[in-house]
């Protein structure tokens, strides 16, 4: 057993293809209507370890889906952004939809970068788009490296919070990392940054009666910040009993088509990989001045393909979560005081980032970086724009030699479930057909030679075989020629 699992490590270390598993085409979603949720099928027949989900302009600009909608319809608000889950066989993708119903709403949006008098960025582009275009990918565990560190099973159960530090012992900045949260309705993925700090509840006068019903803010997911050393975990909580609406998973009304998609009950794994043998490389560090003198947006250090993809955090330098790193977010979900986050997108040419506006954070009123108290009971609660913004080298999620960097083997030798498979995978991709290999190409091939003492033997023996052959016919006969010339020729005489 112990053989198999180091054949298996050293095959999946040095052989690792950073192609997504799966790849979809860019297919038009549009809000408020019937493609505010579409349903990818990507067929591999297992859970994928990595899955990216993108969100496409007209102009060609891009920006990263979520894992959890962090905001319904309740509040009238406007917001956007791409959230999906997925499973063994496909991935659901939503859009924002108002009311989940028949009904429409002006100016409702599919991606949202925010009320431009509260949010800052790049000049010239649009800040709602109500039609995008969505493309998922997927990796296999067998189109990427062993992690370098993988968490135990974290559950969490109904009514539970989430706010846990795990060391990962790297001792550097990891470059890449999946927070998995596997619920009984599909698996989804954490993310670094959000906007919302205190979910809503609102009081309305509703019917002939004036009867009060309380509106409440559906949200959920879970965010990660990491450093050197530790990952921190926070999940939304129903703080005090204040926010009933907080889920672990929430795609509520307000979102994709009509009904609730929500759970409170799963189970987190993380993985963490060093694709590299050298530190992380940073293509720029930014104070937030550094920011605003560059316009809010820099040129791509290239062209990104489908196997790549650019990581923006946001780097804390003082306070509880000093020395953690939290990814940039793709949309704009709440921009209700006290908001926060940073918003990033790319074309071919310009990144994009998109922060709180000066003036909302002069007032206070906001932060670049803002982890409210629905997150983990407060836990680590911080609002500081002491920060610096790490734009890290392209990411592609394969090996990237020398790969004896990678870790420790993600398979135990208690996993027999998952050796089997692997071992199935390794027998189809090593397997060689005996008609295919070399030597037996080999046999069929004449291979020409110039020389001219080559040619001279092939003519000298190509002239012998023909008249070997022809001389074996003639010698054959000759007995009967001889018995009809004695017989016509000599009995003449």
């Amino acid at each position: 057993m112990f053989l198999i699992l180091i054949l298996i490590y050293w095959v999946d270390a040095f052989h690792q293809d950073p192609a997504p598993s799966f790849l979809s085409d860019w297919i038009s979603m549009t809000a408020n209507t019937s493609t505010a949720f579409i349903n990818i099928r990507h067929m591999l027949g297992e859970l994928p370890l990595l899955v990216k989900v993108e969100a496409k302009t007209d102009e060609g600009w891009i920006f990263p889906g979520f894992g959890s909608a962090q905001t319904d319809d309740d509040s009238g608000d406007l917001y956007g952004g791409v959230v999906f889950i997925y499973d063994k066989i496909s991935i659901q993708i939503y859009v924002p939809h108002w009311n989940n119903n028949k009904k429409g709403r002006k100016k409702w949006t599919a991606h949202y970068i925010g009320n431009p008098y509260k949010w800052i960025g790049p000049d010239g582009i649009k800040r709602e788009y109500v039609s995008i275009h969505v493309r998922a990918r997927a990796w296999k565990s067998s189109n990427m490296p062993p992690p370098s560190w993988k968490s135990g099973t974290i559950s969490v159960r109904r009514g539970e919070c989430i706010n846990t530090t795990l060391e990962h012992s790297l001792l550097r900045y990891p470059d890449l990392v999946v927070a998995q949260i596997n619920t009984p309705i599909g698996t989804f993925q954490g993310q670094g940054l959000s906007s919302l700090a205190v979910a809503l509840n609102i009081s309305l006068s509703l019917s002939l009666w004036c009867r009060l019903i309380s509106i409440t803010q559906h949200f959920g997911g879970v965010l990660y910040g990491v450093s050197e050393t530790h990952i921190r975990l926070w999940s939304a909580c129903n703080v005090n009993g204040q926010y009933n609406a907080a889920k672990l998973f929430s795609v509520a009304d307000g979102w994709g088509k009509r009904g609730f998609k929500q759970e409170s009950t799963g189970n987190i794994t993380v993985f963490v990989w060093k694709l590299t043998t050298s530190p992380q490389q940073i293509t720029k560090r930014l104070k937030l001045a550094d920011l605003q003198n560059h316009g809010y947006s820099l040129s791509m250090p290239k062209t990104l393909t489908s196997e790549e993809f650019l990581l923006v955090q946001v780097e804390v330098l003082e306070g509880p979560n000093k020395n953690f790193r939290f990814d940039g977010v793709g949309s704009v979900m709440n921009e209700r005081d006290p908001y926060g986050g940073l918003v990033y997108g790319y074309n071919d040419t310009t990144l994009g980032i998109w922060i709180p506006h000066p003036n909302k954070i002069n007032q206070r009123g906001t932060a670049v970086f803002l982890l409210g108290e629905i997150w983990g009971w407060g836990y680590k609660s911080q609002m500081t724009d002491e920060v610096d913004i790490i734009i890290t080298s392209v990411i592609k999620p394969g090996c990237q030699c020398p790969c004896s960097v990678v870790g420790s083997i993600p398979i135990q030798a208690n996993e027999t479930e998952k050796l089997i498979q692997r071992i199935a995978e390794l027998k189809t991709n090593l397997t060689i057909s005996r008609k295919k290999t070399s030597k037996a190409l080999r046999k069929k091939i004449s291979v020409p030679d110039s020389r001219p003492s080559a040619q001279n033997l092939g003519t000298v023996i190509g002239a012998g075989v023909l008249i070997c052959f022809f001389g074996l016919i003639v010698i054959s006969d000759f007995p009967i020629l001889w018995s009809q010339f004695k017989r016509n020729i000599l009995n003449v005489r």
